[in-house]
């Protein structure tokens, strides 16, 4: 059922979701203003007001990857 509501974009996902305090124009500014040893994760999730796991997570591709092309 999960993936069947993912699958038609019926499911709480991105910023829909009532916990987010991320918005689909946030994930794409943290992709554009990443740069490795001049940008940290620490430094991203300071300025967005999440945990650094949590940009990790994004950064790897393992959170917000509804929000395509940005990889």
């Amino acid at each position: 059922n999960q993936s069947d509501k993912v699958r038609h974009g019926r499911g709480n996902q991105g910023s829909c979701h009532g916990l987010a305090k991320l918005s689909e124009e946030d994930i794409v500014r943290i992709w554009a203003l990443y740069t490795p040893r001049k940008v940290t994760h620490q430094m991203l999730a300071d300025e967005f007001g999440v945990s650094r796991s949590r940009i990790s997570m994004i950064l790897a591709g393992k959170g917000w990857i509804h929000v395509g092309g940005l990889h």
